[in-house]
């Protein structure tokens, strides 16, 4: 998810990447708390709030969440349960998400305006759960579970989404992406002829 600009070393739309579901992460090591941290970097630089490993050509089951200045307002990011108890959510950033599954979503929706770093300039209305469960594993391996509202659970959504291939374009219907289509299109283009190095495990 994005408040800034791409840079190049994140996949475009139109990198097959960016629509490989990713695989279950097994192994909780060195090399991979390194890459995270790149990831991490990657995404400060473009002024992202989120990242998945698919926008850094790596298609494992990891995402990297880090609300900023927004994660110390609860009118925008509301409440947040983690393992149990109630957190504030400033002390979970930036936070490594890895195999999540979606536990739970509530009824209610709201509509957000989101964008992409691999879809750089664009941005568009769409509904997403205004709170939802997930379990997830940390870097260590060892599995959490945590419960968040408005922009923490967009968040959330957007990035997990990634790992399975999705975009937040998908959700446009029809004559949403008639309207940017002349914009995707020339990103596409871009993405198709992108040469992005997968990080490496070092």
């Amino acid at each position: 998810m994005i408040l800034g600009m791409s840079v190049a070393s994140i996949c475009l739309l139109g990198n097959p990447a960016l629509r490989t579901p990713a695989t279950e992460v097994k192994i909780f090591d060195q090399p991979r708390k390194n890459l995270y941290r790149k990831m991490l970097q990657i995404m400060h630089k473009a002024k992202g709030i989120g990242i998945a490993a698919q926008q850094v050509g790596w298609t494992e089951r990891v995402c990297i969440i880090d609300l900023g200045s927004a994660s110390r307002q609860p009118d925008i990011v509301g409440t947040c349960i983690f393992d149990g108890q109630p957190t504030v959510v400033a002390d979970l950033m930036p936070l490594i998400v890895i195999n999540p599954v979606v536990l739970n979503t509530s009824a209610e929706k709201l509509l957000s305006q989101e964008g992409c770093l691999s879809i750089p300039g664009i941005q568009a209305s769409v509904e997403r759960f205004s709170r939802i469960t997930i379990r997830f594993q940390d870097e260590g391996g060892k599995e959490h579970t945590l419960e968040c509202e408005k922009l923490f659970a967009i968040c959330l959504q957007h990035e997990t989404e990634h790992l399975d291939g999705t975009l937040f374009i998908d959700h446009l219907d029809e004559a949403g992406k008639v309207r940017i289509q002349p914009q995707l299109d020339a990103i596409r283009r871009r993405g198709e002829q992108q040469k992005v190095a997968p990080l490496n495990l070092q």
